[in-house]
């Protein structure tokens, strides 16, 4: 069985992160840039609007570079620096057992 290292970074989580930034910048348009609200609440949404697509675009930016950089497969190869340095160090009789306790996904053990 071929050992599954995935990503430290799940994709879902970066996708949700863009999907909630696509929203409070919609948000943005339709309530702090038109003129369907009073102009007391409209300078109000602006401003948090604006601030939870800025904080938002932030966030999303930083969890994609983090999903790149932590890509087994990818150019960045961080986990695989670390799941192959750690497994350097783990040495095993022929035919011996390993027991991974509370280590995430086990990947290192079953290589």
């Amino acid at each position: 069985m071929k050992p599954d290292y995935k990503n430290w970074m799940p994709k879902g989580m970066v996708l949700s992160a863009i999907a909630a930034t696509a929203v409070f910048l919609i948000l943005f348009v339709v309530f702090g840039l038109t003129g369907l609200v009073s102009d007391k609440l409209k300078t109000m949404l602006f401003i948090v609007f604006l601030a939870g697509t800025i904080i938002g675009l932030g966030v999303s930016v930083w969890m994609f570079l983090l999903y790149h950089t932590f890509s087994y497969n990818g150019k960045r190869q961080m986990s695989r620096q670390i799941i192959e340095g750690i497994a350097g160090y783990v040495k095993l009789p022929d035919g011996g057992k390993g027991l991974d306790v509370g280590c995430g996904s086990g990947a290192p053990t079953g290589s």
